[in-house]
C-alpha cells in the first residue's frame, strides 16, 4: 500500500465519520420534532368547517 492509498483511506474515513454525524444529528432532530405537534402549511386549513 502506497502513501497515496493511505491518504485516501483517512480521507474516506473522515468523510464517513461525517456522514454518521449528520445522520445523527438529523434522527435527533426528528425525534424532537416528532414531540411536537405539525402545523399545517396550507393557510386557514385548521379553519375549514368553522363558519
Amino acid at each position: 500500500m502506497t502513501g497515496r492509498d493511505e491518504m485516501d483511506i483517512k480521507r474516506i474515513l473522515k468523510t464517513k465519520e461525517a456522514l454518521d454525524n449528520i445522520r445523527n444529528f438529523i434522527d435527533k432532530q426528528q425525534l424532537t420534532n416528532s414531540d411536537t405537534p405539525k402545523k399545517s402549511t396550507v393557510p386557514n386549513e385548521d379553519k375549514k368547517g368553522i363558519r
